[in-house]
This record gives structure tokens, C-alpha cells and sequence, in this order.
């Protein structure tokens, strides 16, 4: 699919994407002359406990900019966000990783899985509000 407009309409499926066309997440949300838009909710260094209350704002956030929110986190128990029923990605934890093996380039490693959480996702915008020294979503 392109990024470019055409002339012609897309599929709901082309719309869509990487979503299908008959999820919850998309509703109200198609156009057949422009791709789906998503903002990431960038949550990665922050506690459930800090996270929780940026769901729901988030998520109202981007439903006014006729987007859908895709959070992310680098926790490794997401069930709150399942929970909310939202969609989410994750991304490993720089500071728990670099336990394991310090003289790996979890960094490196981080960035590389961030690329393509953005190759993924195509996101038209990203609202980060972990903390800034984070490894986080592009």
C-alpha cells in the first residue's frame, strides 16, 4: 500500500491496515481516500501504577484527532492494558536487560526492535511520557 493518495479509493482492507477492516479499533475510523492513522502512546519506563491513569486519556486524545492509540510499553506484565481492551505493543526493557549482560548493546538492540515497531504501526504521531532517558518508541 502506498502512502500517497490516489484518485482512486482504497480497499477497506488497504484503509485499514495493519488493522482489519471490521476491528473494534477502526470504527468510525476509515476513509476510503487516505490510510488509517495511529498515535503511539509511548508509556515505556513508566509503572502500571503511573501508566494507568494516561490510558484513557490517551486514548480520547487520539480518537479526537480521528486516530487510533497504540500503546507502548516496556513492561513485562501488560495485563491492564488487555484489560482495557486497547491495542498495545511492547518493547523489552533497556535497565532489565543490561542485567543480564552488560557488555551487550541492549540499546542498540532496543533501537533496531523500535524501527521496526514503527515499520509496523506507521504512526502519523508520537506522545512519549515515560521519562526522557528511556530507550523508547520512535
Amino acid at each position: 500500500m502506498s502512502d500517497d493518495l490516489t484518485d482512486e479509493a482504497m480497499s477497506p482492507a488497504e484503509a485499514a491496515w495493519p488493522f482489519k477492516a471490521d476491528s473494534p479499533h477502526v470504527e468510525g475510523l476509515l476513509r476510503e481516500d487516505a490510510p488509517l492513522r495511529t498515535l503511539l502512546v509511548d508509556l515505556c519506563g513508566l509503572s502500571w501504577a503511573e501508566a494507568a491513569p494516561h490510558i484513557q486519556t490517551g486514548a480520547e486524545a487520539a480518537r479526537a484527532k480521528g486516530m487510533v492509540p497504540v500503546f507502548v510499553t516496556d513492561l513485562t506484565e501488560y495485563s491492564g492494558l488487555r484489560a482495557a481492551r486497547v491495542v498495545y505493543d511492547v518493547l523489552p526493557n533497556a535497565a532489565a536487560l543490561s542485567r543480564i549482560d552488560g557488555d551487550l548493546d541492549w540499546h542498540a538492540y532496543i533501537r533496531r526492535r523500535c524501527a521496526l515497531l514503527e515499520a509496523k504501526w506507521r504512526p502519523s504521531a508520537t506522545i512519549k511520557l515515560g521519562p526522557q532517558d528511556a530507550v523508547v518508541a520512535p
